[in-house]
C-alpha cells in the first residue's frame, strides 16, 4: 500500500513540474528545458531509420513538422537523394532536410564543419577552406587549394576558382569569376571577371574585367577593362579600357582608352584616347586624342587631336589639332591647327593655322594663318595672313597680308598689304592703314601709310606714300602734295649743306649751300 502511494505521488509530481531531468547527480532540469539530459560519458541516441529518399513519407507515417531522425542508409537520386546523417522533416516543403558535417551531403543548403554555407547544386566539392558562401548551380570550384572568405552566388560563379588562402572574393551573376585566380575581387554581372588573375579588382557589368591580369582595377560596364593588362585602371562605360595595356589610366565613356598603351592617361568621351600609344595624355570629348601617337597631349573637344603625331600639344575645340604633326602646338577654336605641320604654333580662333606647314607661327583670329607656308609669322585678325607664304611677317587686321608672298613684311590695318592670289610680292614691304598698299605687285621695300594709300607702281621698289601727301617714287623723288608750314626760327649755328629754314627776322625761306645761307 505504501509503495502504491509513493508511485502516485511521484507521478503527480512529474505532471505538475512538466519538466524532466535525466542525470546521475540528481540535479533538477533547467528552467528553459522540457527535457534536460546530462552525462559526462554518454550521449543522446536519436531514432535510427532507413529512409528510401528525401520525399519518403511512408517509412515514418505522417511525420510531424521538425521531426528529427538519423538516416542509416544512402538512397534515392538527384533531389530525392539521402545519405547517412541527421535529417528533419520540413512539413511545408514536404521532404526531409539534412543536417550534415561535410559538403558531400545532398540537401538544399548546408553548413559544413569549416563554416562553409553551400547549396546542394553547387560544384559540390569537398572544401578545405572556411567561411565561404556558395549558392548556385556549379558554383565555386576551389581547385587551387583551400580558399577562405569567398562568396559565390549564381550559376557557375567561381567555378574552377583557383585562389588559395584568404581570397576575399565576392562574385554574383552567371559564370562570374569563372576560372578566377585573383584575390580581393568583387565581381557582379554575367561573366564579369571571368578568367581574371588580377588582385584588388572591382568589376560590374557583363564581361567587365573579363581576362584581366592586372591589379587595382575598377571596371564598370559591358566589357569594361576586358582583357586589360595595365594596373591602376578605372574604367566606366561599355568597352572602356578594353584590352588596355597602360598603367594609371582613367577611362570614362564607351570605348574610351580602348587598346590604349600609354601611361598616365585620362579620357572622357566616346572613343576618347582610343588606340592611344603615348603617355601623359588627357582627352575629353568624342574621339579626342583618337589614335594619338605622341606624349604630353591635352585634347578637349570632339575629335580634338585625333590622329595627332606631335608632342607637347594642347587642343581645345572640336577637331582642333586633328591630324596635327607639329610639336609644341596650342590650338584653341574649332578646327584650329587642324592638319598643321609646323612646330611652335599657337592658334586661337576657328580654323586658325589650319593647314599651316611652317614653324614659329602665332595666329589669332578666325582663319588667321590658314594655309600659311611662311616661317616666323604673327597674324592677328580674321583671315590675317590666310594664304601667306612669306617668312618673318607681321600682320594685324582683318585680311591683313592675306595673300602676301614676300618676306619680312609688315601689314597693319584691315586688308593692308592684302596682295593678290597670283602675285609674288618682294620682301620688306610695309603697309599701315585700311587697304594700304593693296596694289602691291612684285616690288619690295615699299612703305604705304594711311587710309587706302597706294604705291605709285606696285612692281617698283623703295617707294613711300604717307597719307597721299608725301610720296617718294622709285627714283627717290619726293613729292609734297600738300602745303608745308615751317616754324620761323633764327639761323642755325652749325648748318649742313642742304638745310632749309624760315628766317624769323627776314621772313624769308633760306637754304645752306655748303658755305653760306642763300635766300629763296
Amino acid at each position: 500500500m505504501k509503495a502504491l502511494l509513493l508511485c502516485c505521488l511521484l507521478a503527480a509530481g512529474v505532471a505538475v513540474e512538466a519538466q524532466i531531468a535525466i542525470n546521475t547527480d540528481g540535479s533538477i532540469p533547467d528552467n528553459s528545458a522540457m527535457l534536460d539530459v546530462k552525462s559526462a560519458s554518454k550521449g543522446l541516441l536519436i531514432p535510427r531509420i532507413a529512409l528510401t529518399g528525401a520525399y519518403d513519407n511512408t517509412t515514418v507515417v505522417n511525420p510531424a513538422n521538425s521531426l528529427l531522425i538519423f538516416n542509416t542508409t544512402a538512397a534515392g537520386s538527384g533531389e530525392d537523394a539521402v545519405i547517412p546523417g541527421f535529417y528533419y522533416w520540413d512539413g511545408p516543403a514536404g521532404h526531409w532536410k539534412g543536417l550534415v558535417t561535410n559538403v558531400t551531403q545532398s540537401c538544399d543548403v548546408m553548413i559544413d564543419g569549416n563554416n562553409n554555407l553551400i547549396s546542394s547544386n553547387s560544384s559540390n566539392q569537398s572544401l578545405e577552406g572556411s567561411t565561404n558562401v556558395v549558392l548556385g548551380n556549379d558554383a565555386f570550384g576551389d581547385l587551387g587549394g583551400p580558399s577562405n572568405y569567398v562568396i559565390a552566388i549564381g550559376q557557375g560563379v567561381c567555378n574552377s576558382e583557383s585562389t588559395m588562402g584568404d581570397a576575399y572574393v565576392v562574385a554574383l551573376g552567371l559564370n562570374t569569376a569563372f576560372y578566377n585566380s585573383g584575390k580581393y575581387l568583387n565581381a557582379f554581372g554575367p561573366d564579369a571577371a571571368n578568367t581574371n588573375s588580377g588582385e584588388h579588382v572591382n568589376a560590374m557589368g557583363q564581361y567587365a574585367a573579363f581576362g584581366n591580369t592586372a591589379y587595382s582595377v575598377n571596371a564598370f560596364g559591358v566589357y569594361a577593362a576586358g582583357g586589360n593588362t595595365g594596373s591602376n585602371v578605372n574604367a566606366l562605360g561599355s568597352s572602356a579600357a578594353q584590352t588596355n595595356q597602360g598603367e594609371y589610366v582613367n577611362a570614362i565613356g564607351q570605348s574610351a582608352c580602348f587598346s590604349n598603351t600609354g601611361l598616365n592617361v585620362n579620357a572622357i568621351g566616346y572613343e576618347a584616347a582610343y588606340n592611344n600609344s603615348e603617355q601623359d595624355v588627357n582627352a575629353f570629348g568624342f574621339q579626342a586624342a583618337f589614335s594619338n601617337t605622341q606624349w604630353a597631349v591635352n585634347a578637349l573637344g570632339a575629335v580634338s587631336a585625333r590622329n595627332n603625331t606631335g608632342y607637347l600639344v594642347n587642343s581645345l575645340g572640336s577637331q582642333s589639332c586633328e591630324n596635327n604633326s607639329g610639336n609644341s602646338v596650342n590650338g584653341l577654336g574649332h578646327l584650329s591647327a587642324q592638319e598643321n605641320q609646323g612646330s611652335e604654333v599657337n592658334a586661337l580662333g576657328a580654323m586658325s593655322a589650319q593647314f599651316n606647314t611652317n614653324h614659329s607661327v602665332n595666329a589669332f583670329g578666325n582663319k588667321s594663318a590658314q594655309n600659311n607656308t611662311g616661317w616666323s609669322l604673327n597674324a592677328f585678325g580674321p583671315e590675317a595672313a590666310q594664304f601667306n607664304s612669306g617668312g618673318g611677317v607681321n600682320a594685324l587686321g582683318a585680311q591683313a597680308a592675306r595673300y602676301n608672298n614676300g618676306d619680312h613684311a609688315i601689314a597693319i590695318g584691315e586688308r593692308a598689304l592684302n596682295g593678290g592670289e597670283f602675285i609674288n610680292e618682294g620682301p620688306g614691304n610695309i603697309a599701315i592703314g585700311y587697304q594700304a598698299a593693296t596694289n602691291i605687285g612684285t616690288g619690295s621695300n615699299n612703305i604705304a601709310i594711311g587710309f587706302d594709300t597706294q604705291l605709285i607702281n606696285g612692281d617698283s621698289s623703295g617707294q613711300i606714300n604717307i597719307g597721299n601727301s608725301i610720296v617718294r617714287d622709285e627714283w627717290g623723288v619726293i613729292q609734297l602734295k600738300d602745303l608745308i608750314q615751317l616754324t620761323p626760327t633764327s639761323e642755325p649755328a652749325m648748318p649742313s649743306a642742304g638745310m632749309i629754314y624760315f628766317d624769323s627776322t627776314s621772313n624769308m625761306l633760306r637754304y645752306f649751300n655748303g658755305s653760306l645761307w642763300v635766300d629763296l
